[in-house]
């Protein structure tokens, strides 16, 4: 079993590489692999935060938000930078792809914190969740991440969660990709 290390909202970064994968550089609690026509898209739970792989005839990305540092790999890095930029945005186009990401932080009281968490919980059947099986901060709430997911066949929208219960702090972020073919 993975041990949780308790991190901070601040130390988030987030890493668009033009590859298909991160080889072997963190330990993977959920995957689920989609495969559709125009594209195959790979969603993992890391044990930092989430990795999303897109495939399609003419691209590869691979999005990763982190509060470790992710080793170089043999691939052009495309965006690497910190967050939390509440509302900022980028947009990148690759081959086929168009590739929108939104990112929010916000720090919570406590009462509309485990508001918030109780709800994100109750999102699990349509979503990969992993809650880490840890009490830290005064919340007392154990840590989770969350990604939902809407795939058709040009279009995927991906929604993150990542809560910060030493904090009272939620992180997400909204991808939207289009497959231009």
């Amino acid at each position: 079993m993975l041990t949780y290390q308790s991190q901070n909202m601040t130390d988030l970064w987030f890493y668009l590489l033009e590859s298909d994968s991160i080889p072997g550089q963190f330990h993977i609690l959920k995957q689920k692999c989609l495969r559709l026509p125009n594209y195959q898209l790979d969603l993992r739970i890391i044990g930092s935060s989430h990795i999303i792989s897109l495939r399609t005839a003419s691209a590869q990305l691979t999005e990763c938000l982190t509060c470790l540092p992710i080793r170089k790999i043999d691939a052009p890095t495309l965006v690497e930078r910190s967050i939390p930029l509440n509302g900022d945005d980028l947009t990148i186009k690759v081959g086929d792809v168009h590739y929108t990401v939104k990112f929010h932080t916000a720090w919570l009281g406590e009462d509309e914190y485990r508001n918030r968490h109780q709800l994100l919980l109750n999102s699990e059947n349509e979503a990969m969740l992993y809650e880490f099986p840890v009490h830290v901060g005064k919340t007392r709430f154990n840590p989770l991440t969350l990604l939902k997911y809407s795939c058709q066949p040009k279009r995927v929208q991906i929604r993150t969660y990542h809560t910060y219960p030493d904090e009272c702090g939620i992180a997400d972020t909204h991808t939207h990709i289009e497959i231009l073919q």
